[in-house]
């Protein structure tokens, strides 16, 4: 991008002819000869209009065919160079500079008292930034936070490279890369958790700024012993713990703006977005909720 902090990598597969292109070329050029060579002196006759039929369609279904496994080549060719061009770019964006802060030590699952003082009911995750310009579109912002889900997610990696061209959700995907990577360097994957379903009514009661009793129902993590793990390295790992709370900072932050105007159907599916569900996992682990 012009003028930007960095460049795209030069893609190889750009230069040159497509040779994906250039075999069907030949294939269809061979496939058309054998054709006519068949149909020449001394050769098949069609007879009457379905035998007229069907030689066409022996000549033309063939080559359709080759021509769509070659655009399905080309097409896979065009996603790996964009994986590599948006890794790439993932990789130079400005590396995250949270404040030396740590996680305050805290039981997993809050004691069975009253409720706790107000004054201990939130950590206080918001931080002034200034705010994107223009925001993505819902649909957009779900699948970037989200990641693309596979090598051929066309539609993952156009969210995701929206998402880095807008410097406040830029901030979000590298936070929620890097704590994401961090978990698995656990065994810990997003896919595999199976949360109960999201209520989007706590989820705006969180967003307006409710902690403690009022919102324990966005504790859908079902894991306890996966629960117990963050925890400790909440309390154990200063590294881990400031990626995680750099990281609830800046969903937090998109979270409230978000659901001003989304809806219930797209609050549900950012909880279950992978950010989504490491934001809950964070949370309920260091007993924010639950």
């Amino acid at each position: 991008m012009a003028g930007g902090p960095w460049q795209d990598p030069p893609d190889p597969d750009r230069r040159g002819p497509d040779r994906a292109s250039l075999i069907a070329l030949g294939l269809s050029l061979l496939w058309l000869g054998i054709g006519a060579l068949a149909l020449g002196p001394g050769g098949i006759r069609p007879q009457g209009a379905p035998g007229i039929v069907l030689t066409v369609l022996l000549l033309a279904v063939p080559v359709a065919l080759i021509w769509i496994a070659a655009r399905a080549v080309g097409t896979a060719r065009e996603l790996r160079a964009e994986s590599a061009r948006l890794r790439a770019r993932m990789e130079t964006l400005p590396p995250p500079k949270p404040a030396p802060v740590h996680m305050p030590s805290r039981p997993l699952r809050p004691a069975a008292h009253p409720d706790p003082d107000p004054r201990q009911t939130s950590l206080a995750l918001n931080t002034p930034s200034q705010p994107d310009s223009p925001p993505l579109p819902a649909a957009d912002f779900l699948r970037a936070v989200n990641f693309p889900v596979s090598t051929t997610d066309k539609a993952g990696f156009r969210a995701l490279r929206l998402a880095l061209d807008t410097p406040g959700t830029a901030q979000l995907i590298r936070a929620a890369q890097d704590i994401l990577e961090l978990l698995s360097q656990a065994g810990l994957y997003m896919d595999d958790l199976s949360p109960a379903p999201a209520d989007p009514t706590l989820w705006r009661r969180y967003a307006r700024g409710a902690r403690g009793a009022e919102i324990a129902g966005m504790a859908t993590m079902q894991a306890p012993d996966t629960l117990s793990l963050i925890a400790a390295r909440l309390q154990s790992d200063p590294v881990f713990s400031d990626a995680a709370l750099h990281f609830q900072r800046h969903f937090e932050r998109h979270l409230t703006r978000f659901a001003a105007d989304a809806t219930d159907e797209q609050l549900t599916g950012l909880a279950h977005t992978r950010s989504g569900r490491a934001f809950i996992l964070l949370a309920q682990s260091a007993g924010l909720i639950g």
